[in-house]
């Protein structure tokens, strides 16, 4: 003779497998996530370094020059220095 589960048993054990699977769920996220300390040694490969210009031109051929040798332009002003006009490139690349 087949023997029936009480509904309450069959309610608390779909329960306690859903607990289950969503505790294996998060441990598994926690594990692909990357601690501070590995954040800290992403962020610490770069290294960083700026090249001036009297135009865009200039910049733009210094930009070439670096980027033979890695550096990659991440951002670029124009700025007033003691009188005259210059273009400041900043550049990064990963540390060798």
């Amino acid at each position: 003779m087949i023997r029936m589960i009480p509904r309450t048993a069959a309610v608390l054990f779909v329960l306690t497998f859903a607990l289950l699977v969503m505790t294996l769920a998060l441990k598994r996220s926690e594990a692909s996530s990357p601690t501070p300390a590995q954040q800290a040694e992403t962020t610490s490969r770069w290294e960083y370094q700026t090249m001036v210009a009297k135009s865009p031109e200039e910049l733009a051929a210094q930009a070439n020059r670096g980027g033979t040798d890695s550096w990659e332009m991440v951002s670029a002003v124009h700025v007033l220095n003691t009188n005259r006009y210059q273009w400041v490139g900043f550049f990064k690349r990963l540390k060798r």
